[in-house]
C-alpha cells in the first residue's frame, strides 16, 4: 500500500494544480518544500478531485472497532494502577469486567495509541517512612538556613581497579598487522581510595588495600589524614566534616574519636541520597586511569599520583 500523503499537502497538490502547473512540475515543487510525493500519488489525489471535488479519501468498509473510548478508559486506569500489566494480563481484566474478549494485538495497538510505551524499569533507592520524614526534616532544615555548604570537608572512600579499560579501538581495513586482542589482568590489582575536599582545598589521598575497619579507620583516615589536614587550613575550627552513614563510619570507636578530637561532624539521616561532591572526583579519576594511563599495573607499588 503506497503512503498516507496528509491532507495538507493535498491541498497544496490541488492548489498547484490549479495555478496550471503540470504533474511533473508540482513533484518539483513539493520535493523543494521537502515533501516527497510519488508522481503516481500527485495523479491519484488530482484524479480524486476533478471526480468528487474533494481530496477526501473515501468511506471504508470494515467491522466497527471494538476498542471503544470505554475499552481505552479501562486500559488506561489499569495501567494507571499497574504499570507492569502485560496484554495477556488486561486481556485477562478486559474479560473479566466488560465480558468481551479482545485480542492481543488489538490491545497493544490501543495501548500505543492512548500513550502507553514499554521501557526499561529503573529502579531507586528503597526509604523506610522514618527516614524519608527525616531526610524532609534535613532538607527544609538546609533551605530555611539558606545552606550553602562551605567550609564543609566532603569526605568518601572508592574502590578502584588498576586494569585495562580501553573501550574503542581504531585500526586501518584490512590491516592485520596491529592485533585487535589487548592483554587484561584475570585477577586485576583493586585498591581503595580516600579523600576529602572543600573549599579550602583537597585532603591528602590515602591509598590502602583489604577491608576497612573502624580501627583502621581511626588511625589511618581519621588521625594521620584528616586532623592534619584540619589543623593546616582550618586552624579555627570553623568547618563541618561530612561523611557516609558506613557502619565503621557510625561504631562507637569513631565517634568517641571524633567527639574527643572536637571534630565537628555533620550528621546527615539514614538512607540519604547521596549528595557528595567527591563523586564527581572519583569518576574524573576512573576517567584518567582508564583513558591516560593505558598499561597494565600489576604491582600497586608502580602506581603513583
Amino acid at each position: 500500500m503506497p503512503p498516507q500523503i496528509p491532507n495538507h499537502v493535498r491541498s497544496r497538490i490541488v492548489t498547484l494544480h490549479t495555478e496550471g502547473m503540470s504533474n511533473t512540475a508540482i513533484k518539483q515543487k513539493l520535493d523543494g518544500e521537502g515533501q516527497n510525493v510519488h508522481r503516481t500519488g500527485i495523479l491519484r489525489v488530482i484524479r480524486r478531485f476533478k471526480t468528487t471535488g474533494t481530496t477526501n479519501d473515501r468511506a471504508r468498509s470494515g467491522r466497527p472497532k471494538k476498542c471503544s473510548p470505554v475499552i481505552e478508559t479501562l486500559i488506561d486506569k489499569l495501567l494507571q494502577e499497574n504499570d507492569e500489566l502485560t496484554s495477556p494480563d488486561l486481556q485477562r481484566e478486559i474479560l473479566t469486567e466488560t465480558g468481551l474478549r479482545i485480542s492481543l494485538t488489538t490491545i497493544k495497538t490501543t495501548r500505543r495509541k492512548i500513550g502507553w510505551v514499554c521501557t526499561g524499569t529503573k529502579y531507586c533507592q528503597l526509604i523506610r517512612k522514618p527516614n524519608m520524614r527525616e531526610r524532609l526534616v534535613f532538607a527544609l532544615n538546609c533551605l530555611s538556613t539558606n545552606e550553602t555548604f562551605e567550609r564543609v570537608i566532603f569526605s568518601d572512600e572508592c574502590p578502584i581497579e588498576l586494569n585495562q579499560h580501553a573501550l574503542l579501538t581504531f585500526r586501518k581495513e584490512g590491516d592485520t598487522s596491529r592485533r585487535k586482542l589487548k592483554p587484561k589482568a584475570k585477577h586485576p590489582v583493586k585498591v581503595h581510595v580516600w579523600a576529602g575536599i572543600s573549599t579550602e582545598g583537597a585532603t591528602p589521598i590515602h591509598i590502602f588495600k583489604g577491608i576497612m575497619d573502624s580501627e583502621f579507620y581511626i588511625k589511618n583516615i581519621l588521625q594521620e589524614t584528616l586532623l592534619p589536614f584540619v589543623q593546616e587550613h582550618f586552624p579555627d575550627g570553623n568547618y563541618r566534616f561530612l561523611q557516609d552513614n558506613d557502619p565503621k563510619h557510625k561504631s562507637r570507636l569513631a565517634m568517641e574519636f571524633i567527639s574527643s578530637n572536637n571534630i565537628p561532624y555533620w550528621e546527615t539521616p539514614p538512607e540519604s541520597p547521596d549528595m557528595n561532591p567527591i563523586e564527581n572526583i572519583w569518576h574524573e579519576l576512573k576517567h584518567f586511569l582508564r583513558k591516560v594511563i593505558n598499561y597494565l599495573c600489576y604491582n600497586i607499588n608502580e602506581f603513583s599520583f
